[in-house]
């Protein structure tokens, strides 16, 4: 006999308890209107498989990049950005997050039109070979479109055949039907040096670096943006993302720079000594909806023309881009490598220049989007900083780069609503709706907003 009747009955009780308590909840939900076809989907839409496919993905680039950069102390990080993409700053936050993880300094910056050789070298000389290695900034760059990028690859690669030189993830770009001489230069390039790795952001721009590329060694690790945030203590947070009671300063450099970051939510910059502008954007929602469009030769769509968004008229709407406001501003000084004078008659490091810059390009963009209940865009990085910040958003994109749809595939498939969800979820991390038409955003913003209004709210992700 495996039980006594009387630990018999005891387990009959509190198997008719839990019974109850499941069917209890499940009437609850029912009447709250928001229905699940069953008790086990009810329980199961209660699991974060967002989230957790989030932090599963932070931990692949972590080992990831620690067996490709096994030894190495010391580093030169090229092809910096400096430019009105936001997502392009939210790239580089990702790169020296992960960077500050696995304990690994940077030495050495610079732009697509200002690599210097004597500047890096100047920069490394005191650091054995064997612990350094070229790092080249990530994103969706590599082929025709962006060419004074790719040329800047390929020219860093005739130059340094005796570094190791590895990628943060990329998308592949090159048209293959009609190749172009870039392309045959870079894999000239890329077969000629002795120790360079690609890495993909995508499964199918990993086949076509593995087919195109052949002879090099390719890796697949997620969009490295996505490890924003994983440790909320870093200075490389942004403050939108950090526990409430935080410190909420941004690089606190030495002068008057100083920030603060209220109750409210508003960003208050009061001075810079590199002359950054002031910046004051409430993250508490404004509008409905909130457009991110492109504008930029990636984009080729008129969803900058508030006509196309006539069918939310019922709404009040915002059309943004990443140029808006903060995005135009000049580099107001030059700063590669070494101390640097801040502008306030004090000294600072260069990286501290380009990671201030990078916060505020970030935390301005994530706030902007905060200000919608919801957002559609088709730029890829307004969807990942949308899933950090737990913000119901569409995704549309036609043509035939497909860049956001391959990593989404890739990677974010736990996040995406798919269009057989029944009901209306109370509690989930799934806050993506991706398609492929204007009029299929329209209606599919118009979705999640009643989800919204009857009390739709989905989890932040957040760090260690």
């Amino acid at each position: 006999m495996l039980f006594s009747p009387s630990s018999r009955n005891r387990l009959i009780l509190l198997s008719t308890i839990i019974a109850a308590s499941i069917l209890l909840l499940y009437s609850q939900a029912e009447q709250a209107s928001y229905v699940y076809g069953s008790v086990s989907h009810y329980v199961t839409s209660l699991s974060t498989p967002c989230l957790d496919s989030i932090q599963h993905q932070r931990q692949i680039l972590l080992s990831s990049y620690a067996e490709s950069l096994s030894g190495v102390t010391h580093v030169a990080l090229l092809d910096a950005p400096w430019h009105h993409n936001s997502g392009d700053s939210a790239i580089w936050l990702g790169e020296v997050a992960l960077l500050e993880a696995l304990g690994i300094e940077i030495r050495y910056v610079c732009q697509h039109d200002d690599y210097s050789v004597p500047e890096l070298e100047a920069a490394l000389e005191d650091v054995p070979n064997s612990q350094t290695a070229i790092l080249l900034h990530g994103g969706g760059n590599f082929g025709d479109i962006w060419g004074g990028h790719q040329k800047l690859r390929n020219r860093i690669l005739t130059d340094q055949p005796n570094r190791k030189i590895r990628h943060f993830p990329q998308t592949f770009e090159f048209s293959l039907e009609r190749p172009s001489d870039l392309l045959e230069e870079s894999l000239k390039a890329y077969q000629s040096h002795p120790d360079v790795e690609i890495v993909a952001r995508d499964s199918e721009s990993l086949r076509l670096f593995e087919e195109t590329f052949t002879g090099v060694q390719v890796r697949l690790t997620p969009d490295v943006a996505l490890f924003i945030g994983f440790n909320q203590d870093s200075p490389f947070t942004p403050p939108i993302m950090r526990a409430p009671g935080s410190d909420m300063t941004i690089l606190n450099l030495q002068g008057s720079f100083y920030t603060s970051f209220e109750q409210s939510s508003a960003l208050q910059q009061v001075s810079s000594p590199f002359g950054w502008p002031i910046l004051s954007l409430q993250s508490a929602a404004q509008y409905d909806v909130v457009v991110v469009a492109r504008g930029d030769k990636e984009g080729g769509q008129n969803r900058q023309d508030a006509d196309v968004w006539s069918g939310l008229s019922d709404y009040s709407v915002a059309i943004r881009d990443w140029g808006d406001e903060w995005g135009n501003i000049k580099r107001p000084v030059k700063a590669n490598f070494g101390e640097i004078d801040n502008g306030a008659g004090h000294k600072t490091t260069f990286m501290d220049y380009w990671n201030q810059a990078a916060l505020l390009r970030v935390q301005w963009a994530m706030s902007m989007i905060s200000t919608g209940k919801l957002i559609i865009s088709d730029r890829l990085h307004t969807d990942i900083m949308a899933i950090l910040l737990g913000i119901g958003h569409v995704v549309i994109e036609t043509g035939s780069l497909r860049k956001v749809e391959r990593v989404s595939d890739t990677w974010l498939t736990s996040c995406i609503i798919s269009e057989d969800t029944p009901g209306q979820p109370r509690l989930t991390d799934a806050n993506t709706i991706f398609v492929h038409s204007e009029n299929e955003a329209i209606r599919a913003a118009q979705r999640l907003l009643r989800w919204i209004e009857g009390g739709a709210n989905w989890s932040h992700v957040h760090g260690k």
